[in-house]
């Protein structure tokens, strides 16, 4: 059967001005002239016989558009649906590592959500160490805490961000051993820490308070120092993205109200591929809008006074 299809263009033109409500932001989304979208959709009218679109400077569909516009939108939607599902077949999955504490508490359970929306990202979690990364070619991208050293142009960084730091403990360990008047009473009571106390070293440090710290336990990746201080055995310093949901359930609480911001996050990819694989482009896309959410969530809780500085 002969099919009676416009050209691919109008319809484009077409659907994306029907749906955005704007020739300008359809011209924008598919990277043309404004005019362009006009010629197009004029075009369209004159092959179907009827106007799409009133006349006037706002863009309001005829009734003949709208019925029009929900059987092209339909048609799309299935295109686009089985674009989406053949590419997840076919492409290899995408290799991100990531250290253990935020692939574990933060980033798996919003990537599952993220991944319900788009069929065709398929992510290969690898949590770990650096050593299993994008520069020994064990990875293609990395989330990394602290700038790399990148001696090669064989990768290529995205920033994610400062996280705000700050001490916490459980309710129960602030019950019965604060509240902390500063950092003089922080210190005397025990202390959890990871990868050889440096993210409390630096801590200190930002205060003037260089302290010399000699744990008698060291955990190798702060998720169990996490659920150590959950458990109420004394107090972890973290970052937001390891501990926020821990904070915002009533897990852990502020030990003192003094988030600083320490070092960044920072997205590892090898170069080229963000330019070159649009999945990838996508995830970091929305990597790098989740970060900033979680920074803007954190604001608000300060504003509500949930980190509110213990009473003396």
């Amino acid at each position: 059967m002969h099919r009676r299809l416009p050209p691919l263009n109008s319809l484009r033109a077409f659907e994306a001005a029907a749906r955005t409500g704007s020739f300008r932001r359809a011209a924008a989304e598919l990277a043309i002239d404004h005019s362009a979208i006009s010629r197009h959709i004029r075009g369209l009218e004159a092959r179907l016989g009827a106007a799409l679109f009133t006349a006037g400077r706002s863009v309001r569909l005829t009734e003949a558009g709208r019925a029009y516009f929900e059987r092209v939108m339909r048609a799309f939607d299935e295109i686009d649906a089985a674009t989406r599902a053949l590419e997840a077949r076919e492409r290899p999955a995408l290799r991100l590592s990531c250290e253990s504490c935020i692939a574990v508490r933060w980033l798996a359970p919003r990537l599952s959500d993220r991944l319900s929306r788009d069929a065709a990202l398929r992510i290969e979690l690898r949590p770990g160490a650096e050593e299993a990364g994008v520069e020994s070619g064990a990875a293609d991208l990395a989330i990394r805490y602290g700038r790399p050293a990148v001696a090669d142009a064989g990768v290529e960084l995205v920033d994610l961000g400062r996280p705000p730091t700050l001490p916490a403990c459980s309710p129960r360990f602030l019950a019965e051993r604060g509240p902390f008047g500063g950092l003089d009473s922080l210190l005397a009571m025990p202390l959890l820490h990871e990868d050889n106390n440096r993210l409390w070293r630096d801590y200190l440090a930002a205060f003037g308070r260089p302290a010399d710290l000699r744990p008698q336990l060291v955990y190798g990746d702060n998720h169990p120092a996490i659920e150590a201080a959950i458990a109420g055995r004394g107090v972890v310093l973290v970052d937001i993205y390891q501990a926020f949901d821990d904070l915002a359930a009533g897990r852990l609480v502020p030990a003192l109200a003094q988030p600083i911001e320490l070092d960044a996050y920072c997205l590892v990819a090898r170069r080229g591929l963000l330019g070159a694989d649009p999945a990838a482009a996508r995830l970091r896309d929305w990597l790098v809008a989740e970060f900033a959410a979680m920074r803007r969530s954190f604001a608000e809780f300060l504003e509500t006074g949930l980190f509110r500085e213990p009473a003396p």
